[in-house]
């Protein structure tokens, strides 16, 4: 269910460019990034080898991975009840079948972000003074409004109750903030062996509200109220009330 924060924050960082292209961005823990990005690559390639490249597993291992790219690792969202409000609101109402939708508040919740960007070994910091301002510009006040979109048909997969985003299609296009709390260097942090990349970490969080799951109810389009004459059960006054 929170693949669709993941997929925004990618998208956002893989905007930054060199060399005119996108600069490649997997998803994993700093630990595990040159493994990641040697897999795609592999995949990348599906099999075809450049003459005289060996294209074994083990000369994979062997060679580093293409610098610049970066890795992303989303911490599991938590739930942050501050923001949590336990009313409902209608979505929409349908007068003609005499139906509407209804759904509770969002649920709110926040993940930590971090971004770590291999810069390789030669030519290191040029590469990171170079893609570091194009992430950091564009946050204005230290937060930038990422867009998600509900309506993404590949976000409902599955059924009903395994899928709590089976309505949110409702939402439409919506916006959360993630927050920057900028780049530092951790080049002497990368794990392995052999010659040290020039490395730099961004870190922040991201605040977002995860739909429930809407719901049906029968729309009260008029409430009569009678009063009954205790003594003889005679109905003496009627009104009937309209309800929007």
């Amino acid at each position: 269910m929170y693949a669709i924060f993941v997929e925004a924050v990618r998208d956002f960082f893989r905007q930054a460019l060199w060399g005119g292209q996108e600069v490649p961005v997997v998803f994993a823990s700093p630990d595990r990034a040159h493994e990641e990005m040697r897999r795609v690559i592999r995949r990348r390639r599906a099999g075809v080898v450049k003459p005289g490249v060996s294209g074994t597993a083990h000369a994979d291992e062997d060679r580093p991975p293409p610098a610049p790219y970066m890795s992303v690792y989303m911490t599991a969202p938590q739930y942050q009840s501050k923001y949590f409000n336990p009313g409902s609101y209608v979505v929409s109402k349908d007068y003609l079948n005499g139906m509407a939708v209804i759904a509770k508040y969002p649920y709110p919740m926040q993940a930590q972000v971090q971004v770590d960007l291999w810069c390789g070994t030669e030519g290191g910091n040029l590469i990171a003074y170079t893609i570091e301002p194009q992430i950091e510009l564009r946050f204005v006040g230290g937060h930038f409004l990422l867009p998600i979109d509900w309506s993404q048909t590949k976000w409902y997969k599955g059924k009903a109750p395994l899928n709590a985003l089976e309505h949110a299609q409702y939402y439409g296009r919506t916006m959360f903030p993630l927050y920057s709390n900028g780049w530092r260097d951790t080049t002497q942090l990368e794990p392995g062996s052999g010659l040290k990349q020039v490395r730099r970490t961004w870190s922040g969080h991201l605040d977002g509200f995860l739909p429930f799951r809407a719901e049906e109810a029968r729309l009260v389009l008029r409430v009569v109220a009678e009063l009954i004459d205790a003594g003889t059960e005679e109905v003496y006054a009627k009104s009937v009330y309209g309800v929007l």
